[in-house]
């Protein structure tokens, strides 16, 4: 696919070497693959004037994980090999592989872009000075003698020589169809009323063309009240109509692209991605059929995915034989050009092909080509089923970004379900097992992931002894998502193992905890973490809370307690010291801990549970509950408040005695 993106696309390593460099960068930059790959991208394609910033931003990337212009489009300027600068539009995309940060850029020269803007305000400018010094027609109609009477530019607006003798009824013929009904009413009702005619109509000339006209007129009556004739002016609006159906155009395709790009944030499944595409580029095009073909050619086997069709129309989804057509269809499309068919009619198709096109109803088609490894892989099609089309460039340009654009987010959808699926794993094997049992103390852990859209998160909690009396109860929240989170989660988890079973104070473990992280540099972000340790020989929770969710302690009376943060999330203060606190659980005292994704559950982020709404849910469990229900009616609690949306991964630890 890289040899025909229409796109730049150049890949670095994570020391800033070049590993890729597509056709479209090589004809962009004027640098051949081969003069590039190996080469730094700074000494290459960035302006002096920013290699500094380049080189700093890099830098804080591997030291934070942070980079200010990742996943993000922006514009700056870049080099050409003879040393010329020029606009680029910039997506830059990290990626672990093996290991390693691959950076892939996604570069479209913004020159012509730049220059069509220039053009499109000159024309603008042009425009506005024409119309200044357009003429403007003027008429006067007598309504006694049915005669009009027009300006010499009024004959010129309509297309008409001056030997023409015009009267209203001349007049309405010339009108477009649709507008003529329009027309006779505006002059009824202004007569009637005495009040302004002004109305925007079509006529249409001798040689079939349409202009549009804005006309503006008024009665006059005689002493008797009678109307005796009407005087206005009409003006040839018809390039402003134009432009007005041009941003309309415009203003459809940026809506489809928004919509696509919906998809893409929404959708992590390739199959759905492609199948809301082809639906919104087939209803704005206004297309019989839209719809994804996929090719296995050495396999011999073509097959489309569930299409886009005008009602009544009949599905084309299947799987063909290629050879049935008599055609390879890499043919069509010679140096990764577009196939375009105004009308199968006119095209030498083999005689098979032609036949299932007449049969399955493809009169007129778009197909743009999607490759892999070099290799035909896919097309985007667009077609009428009956009637032939003569397709526009604007039109062409929209089915090639749209396919280059569900190409991009398919392939970001497989990457992420390939992540997904790693660090799903990863976080199931980090949970562990809770104890079988805690002397006089009950645990009900509950787990819970987000939808799909939220990646994997850093949630965890961890239930252990560190002594024959004593059992840490712990749950936290590493920020990030993704394998990085998960990655780190181990790490945090381990080490505050390690700290808690040397037997220290608790407030100095967890002290000692976060220098460590902080002093060697340990996390990329920070975490959040309710530490306890529960002592059976009194009852007694002893704990720290770093920067964590309020813990809630609901007293067997119904009296409600907040156990709050002792200090900052580890990793952000690196002398932060954190003071421990201690209670002493009653028989049928419960307590909740649990991560951010319960508190922050709601329809929008204007609108949350928050701690108000937990402990509303929490003094609201019958006392007869069991602790696994009550930890399961919380969260279908926050579930009702969210209507069944959770933005966040969700971890719940529960305590009774």
């Amino acid at each position: 696919m890289l040899e025909v993106a229409l796109d730049c696309i150049v890949t670095i390593d994570s020391q800033g070497l070049i590993r890729e460099f597509n056709p479209a960068a090589e004809r962009t930059f004027g640098y051949t693959r081969d003069e590039t790959l190996g080469k730094s991208i700074s000494e290459t394609l960035i302006p002096p004037s920013l290699r500094s910033a380049h080189a700093a931003g890099f830098a804080h990337y591997f030291a934070t994980g942070e980079g200010p212009i990742l996943q993000k489009r922006i514009e700056v300027p870049a080099m050409r090999k003879d040393g010329s600068e020029f606009p680029v539009e910039l997506t830059v995309t990290p990626v672990q592989i093996e290991g390693e940060t691959i950076f892939t850029a996604y570069i479209r020269d913004l020159t012509a872009t730049r220059e069509r803007e220039r053009d499109l305000k000159e024309s603008e400018e042009r425009l506005h000075r024409t119309l200044e010094a357009t003429h403007v027609g003027t008429w006067r109609w007598d309504l006694l003698a049915n005669t009009l009477i027009w300006s010499e530019s009024m004959y010129a607006m309509l297309g008409r020589s001056e030997d023409v003798e015009p009267t209203f009824e001349s007049f309405i013929e010339w009108v477009h169809p649709d507008d003529r009904t329009a027309v006779q009413n505006a002059v009824t009702t202004s007569l009637r009323d005495k009040s302004e005619y002004d109305i925007e109509l079509r006529v249409i000339w001798p040689d079939g063309s349409v202009h549009w006209h804005a006309a503006k007129g008024c009665g006059f009556y005689d002493a008797s009240d009678i109307a005796t004739h009407m005087e206005g002016l009409s003006i040839d609006v018809t390039e402003r109509k134009r432009a007005e159906e041009e941003l309309r155009t415009h203003a459809d395709y940026e809506a489809l692209q928004n919509k696509i790009g919906k998809a893409v944030r929404t959708l992590r499944d390739p199959d759905g991605i492609q199948q809301a595409s082809a639906h919104a580029l087939g209803e704005l095009m206004q297309v019989d059929r839209c719809y994804f073909s996929f090719y296995d050619i050495p396999a011999d086997t073509r097959w489309i995915g569930q299409d886009f069709r005008r009602e009544g129309m009949p599905s084309l989804a299947g799987t063909y034989k290629i050879s049935d057509f008599q055609v390879n269809p890499e043919d069509y499309h010679p140096d990764g050009q577009t196939l375009i068919v105004n009308d199968v009619e006119t095209w030498s198709f083999p005689a098979p092909l032609l036949a299932a096109m007449k049969r399955l109803r493809v009169r007129a088609a778009l197909a743009v080509p999607i490759y892999d490894a070099g290799r035909l892989s896919a097309t985007l099609t667009v077609a009428m089923a009956d009637t032939t089309r003569f397709w526009t460039d604007a039109e062409i340009a929209l089915v090639e970004a749209v396919a280059l654009q569900t190409r991009n987010a398919v392939e970001e959808a497989r990457a992420q379900q390939r992540e997904s699926r790693i660090a799903t794993a990863l976080q199931a094997a980090l949970q562990p097992l809770a104890p079988d049992v805690i002397p006089g103390l009950e645990i009900a852990p509950f787990m819970k992931p987000a939808l799909e859209e939220a990646s994997i998160g850093g949630d965890f909690y961890d239930v252990f002894a560190l002594n024959a009396t004593c059992y840490a109860l712990v749950i936290g929240d590493v920020s990030g998502k993704g394998l990085a989170a998960a990655a780190q989660l181990a790490t945090v988890r381990n080490m505050l193992r390690t700290v808690l079973y040397q037997k220290a104070p608790l407030d100095e473990s967890i002290s000692d905890l976060n220098a460590i992280l902080t002093n060697h540099d340990l996390l990329t972000g920070y975490v959040t973490v309710f530490c306890s340790v529960y002592d059976s020989t009194n009852s007694t929770l002893k704990y720290v809370s770093c920067g964590h969710e309020p813990g809630l302690l609901r007293r067997s009376d119904g009296a409600l307690e907040t156990l709050d943060p002792c200090g900052p999330p580890l990793g952000v203060a690196e002398q932060a010291r954190y003071m421990a606190r201690s209670i002493t659980l009653a028989k049928h005292d419960t307590l909740l801990l649990y991560t951010d994704g319960l508190s922050e559950a709601g329809v929008t982020r204007l609108s949350l549970l928050g701690t108000t709404g937990l402990i509303r849910l929490l003094t609201g469990l019958p006392a007869d509950l069991s602790l696994p229900e009550a930890a399961q009616r919380i969260v279908a609690g926050a579930g009702d408040f969210a209507h069944g949306v959770f933005r966040d991964d969700i971890c719940v630890l529960m305590a009774r005695r």
